[in-house]
């Protein structure tokens, strides 16, 4: 459950970001108009027709900047819901075809796999072996070979292939040998006695439980969940199989669920997840990484990635989770980091980790002190978002500049 609301809580934040973004634009030129009345009207009619003007000008731009801020926000909204349904409509077929395995729909599982393969998802490469697998389970050898090549010849870099290579060895072994689906081991059933023996016999259970895990037989809900009992045990040999396992040991889905559950099971993972980081030179395992660092609450490692990765998108990554974990733990350090910094990405990320702790406090500190117009500009449209007296202050006194 902590999982899930923490990284709710991220997406949440990474599209009300996006959105504020273009409401903010929107917000900033109805401001602009309204700035120019009052230094027209200053002009013409002294200082108290001056402070009169001020305050029609701030109720003029809170109405105008709502309106125009509400319409660009419902726009965001349409383009963002578009855009993950498109990602979500790619990676569906991919979910509905290993929850197929899981249930031993096969059928199902090729179909979906097929769709997936046709949208030419990321994921391509385990579309492939998982419908090779499918087709295996059905007793259809030569399909099964044939997917396993097309994976093999289109993608021979995959990280799949160590799995499809002892797939397409039980495949040719198997070749004229009926198979029924119905006659497998009930591999629930065993999960639950391997759970149940992890808590009487450690010692017994551990192995079982990686033997299924690197077992390229065993079905991705069956993968996940042995891992799963083995990231809960305080077991020696379970943290190194779930190292081993973060590291690269298997599939490159399997990867990802023992990374992450390095960050949920925290409490003394941050040097094995740090490790893995430093071991890979594959962006998507960092970014797991840093998620998982995130999920841990290790704002210090966060805070290192970012000084010493050199990765750009990794570095920005790090930065606006480092936002997320609240001003008080972070808000020092990413203004700190602010005035170290000359990337103009970099420094937009260090703005975006603020706004999203709403640290006004800080982000008029930067930008009393920002020298480069279009950065500062970038603050004050921050800030004129902000509904709190610190940001309405600092809005009054540019106009009265």
């Amino acid at each position: 459950m902590r999982l899930i609301l923490i990284l709710t809580m991220t997406a949440i934040a990474s599209m009300a970001q996006d959105e504020t973004r273009l409401a903010q634009q929107a917000a900033i030129l109805a401001q602009q108009e309204a700035f120019q009345a009052v230094q027209e009207t200053a002009q013409a009619a002294g200082e108290d027709a001056r402070d009169q003007a001020l305050r029609a000008a701030k109720e003029r731009t809170g109405e105008q900047s709502r309106l125009m801020a509400v319409q660009t926000a419902e726009r965001a909204r349409e383009m963002t819901a578009r855009t993950l349904a498109r990602t979500d409509r790619e990676d569906a077929n991919y979910r509905r075809g290993t929850s197929a395995i899981d249930r031993r729909d096969y059928d199902g599982a090729i179909v979906a796999f097929d769709r997936a393969i046709e949208a030419k998802i990321a994921r391509t490469d385990g579309a492939l072996y998982w419908k090779a697998y499918a087709q295996n389970r059905l007793g259809r050898r030569d399909q099964a070979l044939a997917s396993l090549a097309q994976l093999q010849k289109e993608f021979p870099q995959s990280r799949w292939t160590s799995d499809a290579k002892a797939l397409e060895v039980e495949v040719r072994q198997a070749a004229g040998r009926p198979v029924s689906p119905d006659a497998e081991a009930d591999e629930d059933l065993k999960l639950l006695a391997l759970n149940g023996l992890v808590n009487s016999d450690p010692a017994r259970a551990i192995p079982l439980l990686e033997k299924v895990i690197a077992d390229p037989k065993s079905g991705p809900r069956v993968k996940e969940r042995a891992l799963f009992v083995v990231a809960q045990s305080g077991d020696p040999k379970a943290r190194d199989i779930l190292l081993q396992t973060a590291k690269g040991r298997g599939n490159p889905d399997i990867q990802m669920k023992a990374i992450e559950y390095l960050g949920v099971f925290g409490k003394g993972n941050g040097q094995a997840l740090a490790d893995v980081y430093a071991s890979s030179s594959d962006v998507a395992v960092k970014r797991a990484v840093i998620r998982g660092f995130m999920i841990s609450r290790d704002s210090d490692r966060l805070l290192g990635i970012v000084k010493s990765e050199k990765t750009p998108e990794l570095r920005i990554e790090a930065i606006r989770l480092l936002g997320t974990m609240g001003r008080d733990r972070t808000g020092d350090a990413l203004v700190s980091l602010y005035a170290s910094e000359s990337d103009r990405g970099v420094k937009n990320a260090i703005i975006d980790g603020l706004f999203i702790q709403q640290n006004a406090k800080a982000m008029i500190e930067l930008a009393r002190k920002e020298s480069d117009v279009s950065v500062k500009k970038e603050l004050v449209q921050r800030l004129a978002y902000m509904h709190n007296k610190e940001a309405s202050d600092y809005m009054m006194e540019i106009i009265g500049k």
